[in-house]
């Protein structure tokens, strides 16, 4: 289906591009979550990605097929919002989260096909960093209150071998929602989030005690990690589409396609997956240059626990579906 030749208005971009009303000509951007970057030019021009945009291009168009599909998966079944996670899709871990009534410590993980029950954190947070493996995973900073995003800011840190939590050393920042990955309990890295207001502080954790890093120039509430403590990628937040590499010193890089307050993701800086947040069901790709638009989970997903091996598989569990409803689903992708 195309877009016709004549007569071209919103409603028919609409209905060969999808969206919802209120329709703008501004959520039509080439690139962006409605028109993948691969559309075909309908002879009548390029479709624009940023700045005046015309409806004359969009004219004889038509969507290019977005990659990959989201498949539901076993429900990680404790119910909660803002939990971790750390692994990939065949080996994962998932930690904490706000439930209903209190800030969890619950610890499952999930391998590919189920999940098994774990040993609990020492302390119950929601807000909190993850990063490592499902075997050699670090729990760190995040939010104490027993009701979310409550502002009992914590800088406790805990790893874990799969089975049992250890304390370890505390982030030098006390802080929730902030960007944290890594590839074991000895390789994290944890950067920007909210400590009553934003913060850029940067940390790495080597298993044993935390290293202030160089601050990142731009200070975010909620972003996304990935990669690892010496060479890491950190995207996305609060109002910010900024993504921006760590490899000692901070460079910026191409930006994602909309900001995603709690959004979740992971990978490597050169293949990367972020997903959900706000109130998006959206995901999308990073090949260490460009972001590209993916397929959308089944539902909305308000800060969920997400894990990646790359651009090509990727878990989402649990989550808020709209405000204060929250779910204990998940669903995996592949493409």
């Amino acid at each position: 289906m195309a877009v016709p030749t004549t007569n071209v208005g919103l409603s028919s971009i609409q209905s060969v591009f999808g969206g919802v009303n209120p329709v703008a000509l501004s959520e039509y951007y080439r690139g962006g979550l409605l028109v993948p970057t691969g559309t075909t030019d309908g002879g009548f021009g390029l479709i624009a990605t940023s700045g005046t945009i015309s409806v004359g291009t969009f004219r004889n168009t038509s969507a290019a097929p977005i990659p990959g599909v989201w498949t539901s998966a076993a429900a990680f079944a404790i119910v909660v919002v803002a939990p971790a996670a750390a692994g990939t899709t065949s080996a994962a871990i998932a930690f904490g989260g706000w439930g209903a009534a209190a800030a969890s410590p619950t610890t499952r993980t999930f391998n590919g096909t189920a999940w098994t029950n774990s040993g609990n954190m020492g302390v119950s947070r929601g807000g909190l960093g993850g990063g490592g493996s499902s075997t050699s995973a670090v729990a760190c900073g995040g939010d104490t209150s027993t009701s979310a995003f409550g502002g009992s800011y914590s800088a406790v840190t805990q790893t874990s071998n799969g089975t049992t939590w250890t304390n370890a050393t505390a982030q030098p920042t006390s802080r929730r929602s902030m960007g944290a990955c890594g590839t074991s309990t000895s390789d994290v890295i944890s950067s920007c989030g909210f400590t009553g207001v934003a913060t850029g502080s940067t940390a790495t954790f080597n298993g044993t005690a935390w290293t202030t890093q160089t601050s990142s120039p731009i200070s975010i509430n909620s972003p996304t990690a990935a990669g690892s403590s010496s060479v890491a990628i950190l995207f996305g937040g609060l109002s910010s589409t900024a993504t921006q590499s760590y490899n000692g010193s901070w460079t910026t890089l191409g930006a994602t396609s909309v900001a995603r307050f709690g959004g979740a993701g992971g990978g490597t800086t050169t293949s990367a997956m972020y997903f959900g947040g706000s109130t998006l069901s959206s995901s999308e790709s990073f090949n260490g240059t460009s972001w590209a638009v993916r397929a959308s989970m089944s539902t909305v997903r308000f800060a969920p626990g997400g894990a990646a091996a790359g651009t090509t598989s990727a878990l989402a569990l649990a989550g808020e579906t709209s405000p204060g409803i929250r779910t204990g689903s998940a669903e995996t992708f592949a493409g």
